[in-house]
């Protein structure tokens, strides 16, 4: 899943995306027309980052975000990065 959105009122002007890759995903939010920032989350199946990704998607479209033109993206999110993880540690 790859989904573009976009958020503008009289006092923002915001992108929100993720991108769902195997077991995690990616954001990248920020001001249109910024670099923006990256987050990455992993989890420990595919099925669980999907489940995730599409509970956050769903709520940015709830607080008023409308889908957008993915080509007005950030070629790179490289301001700042953050990753976590849930899967279980190695033992």
């Amino acid at each position: 899943m790859k989904k573009y959105l976009t958020y503008t009122d009289d006092k923002s002007s915001k992108f929100w995306s993720i991108e769902t890759n195997g077991s995690s995903y990616t954001v990248v939010y920020g001001r249109i027309g910024a670099t923006g920032t990256t987050q990455t989350k992993a989890y420990g199946s595919a099925e669980a980052a999907e489940a995730e990704a599409t509970k956050l998607l769903a709520s940015k479209l709830k607080k008023g975000y409308v889908e957008g033109n993915a080509s007005d993206m950030p070629a790179a999110a490289s301001a700042t990065k953050k990753v976590m993880s849930t899967a279980a540690p190695d033992s």
